[in-house]
């Protein structure tokens, strides 16, 4: 439920600031949401992997590293998919709204989460 509130507020934040203080247009504010979203659960997905190998587990010795690397996948993405989004005016306003807006990705994340989860326990009971 969290995560959907989280996500309308987000979108909506985006597509007011987008609109009214930075003049962009819709279909690049809701492709911006889109990436958001994709980029989230990407970025998910690779903490989790990090996670389950032990070398680049030594890295993430703290929860400020896992999200050091959430983000770096996260801003890196951004940054390469929307091209509007590398103007620092831009970036600075929109930033934290297109992470809110992102939360629509927990909602698959969890059940995705699960499945691999259960795929390395069973991996581990076989050897």
């Amino acid at each position: 439920m969290n995560a959907i509130i989280f996500g309308l507020i987000g979108t909506a934040v985006t597509l007011f600031l987008g609109k009214t203080f930075l003049a962009l247009e819709y279909d690049q504010l809701l492709f911006s949401v889109l990436i958001a979203n994709v980029l989230c659960f990407s970025s998910l997905i690779v903490v989790l992997q990090a996670e389950a190998h032990p070398q680049l587990k030594k890295l993430l010795v703290s929860i400020a590293h896992a999200w050091a690397l959430f983000w770096l996948v996260f801003i890196s993405g951004i940054l390469i998919t929307c091209s509007w989004m590398r103007d620092v005016k831009t970036m600075l306003v929109l930033w934290i709204p297109l992470f809110f807006s992102g939360a629509f990705s927990a909602l698959v994340f969890g059940p995705v989460q699960d499945r691999i989860v259960w795929a390395r326990q069973r991996r581990s009971m076989h050897r």
